[in-house]
């Protein structure tokens, strides 16, 4: 018999239903779909002890977040998982930070992708 296009294994003991029939027995405990087979086929990252789907989220501060979330900076809003809020170390007291591409180091040149903030 086939199963979504997969032969199922044969019946081991006559007059009990297999579980992919959909009736379980203590010879055929359920198998969850959840399982480690299923996680190996789908793109995962870890953030600490928690796994997350990086279509969807990213680890920010050691916490899953959705990929717009948005925090403040200084008077500017960065995407937090696509973005960085740096210290701006320039004399200027009115332009305190800096947001940079994720991945940039802090103090690193100006680029023309980064956003001076204000307080």
């Amino acid at each position: 018999m086939l199963e979504g296009g997969v032969p199922l294994p044969e019946d081991p003991s006559p007059g009990l239903a297999h579980p992919a029939a959909g009736v379980t027995s203590s010879l055929f405990p359920p198998v969850s779909p959840t399982g480690t087979q299923l996680l190996l086929c789908q793109s995962h990252e870890r953030c600490g002890d928690q796994f997350y789907d990086p279509r969807q989220y990213c680890c920010y501060d050691d916490a899953v977040v959705p990929l717009g979330r948005t925090r403040k900076c200084g008077n500017c809003t960065f995407r937090v998982c696509f973005e960085q809020c740096c210290p701006w170390l320039v004399n200027r007291p009115q332009e305190s930070f800096v947001v940079k591409v994720k991945g940039q180091n802090c103090y690193s040149a100006p680029s023309l992708d980064d956003r001076v903030c204000g307080r």
